[in-house]
């Protein structure tokens, strides 16, 4: 079986279509989304978990 890898320009392309919106709002979005996650994840608390529903 063959892996299927997504980047985050097809995240962001993905959702440009389904909001109507450029490429590059939604890949500056995108990497805005990116980036808290890493902050949150490399902060200094010992029992960090992110949930998304």
């Amino acid at each position: 079986m063959e892996t299927k890898t997504y980047t985050k320009k097809d995240i962001a392309t993905q959702l440009a279509q389904r909001n109507g919106i450029s490429v590059r709002v939604s890949k500056d979005l995108v990497d805005d989304f990116f980036n808290i996650v890493r902050d949150f994840l490399t902060e200094d608390h010992p029992y960090i978990r992110i949930e998304i529903r």
